[in-house]
């Protein structure tokens, strides 16, 4: 199970995001990043602190919308994920690809 909350921020929008990110809940989350995308969001935060699992179907997501908003000059800025997410991102290599952001000063500091 996912749960999915978008909020307005300045200069982004904030993806709050709780539970599962595996082959069942992934397309759903995919579909509100592509959403967000199409009417011209270029940042996304993803705050990935409740979220216990991540697959490969999860990664592919964040891929996905990485490539769709690097085209739109945009970025997918991951932030606060819990220790088995993070794991996961340095493991396979895509925490290399995205911008992490891991204490509230890092996001004030990134967001000026």
């Amino acid at each position: 199970m996912i749960k999915i909350n978008i909020k307005d921020e300045p200069n982004c929008k904030w993806i709050h995001v709780e539970g599962r990110i595996d082959g069942v809940t992934a397309p759903e989350l995919q579909s509100q990043i592509n959403t967000l995308i199409e009417v011209g969001n270029t940042k996304l935060l993803m705050e990935l602190e409740q979220v216990d699992y991540l697959s490969s179907a999860g990664l592919r997501v964040f891929m996905n919308g990485q490539k769709l908003l690097k085209r739109a000059g945009g970025e997918l800025i991951l932030y606060k994920a819990s220790q088995p997410v993070f794991e996961i991102f340095q493991l396979s290599g895509f925490a290399n690809i995205f911008t992490i952001l891991t204490t509230d000063e890092e996001l004030r500091a990134y967001l000026k």
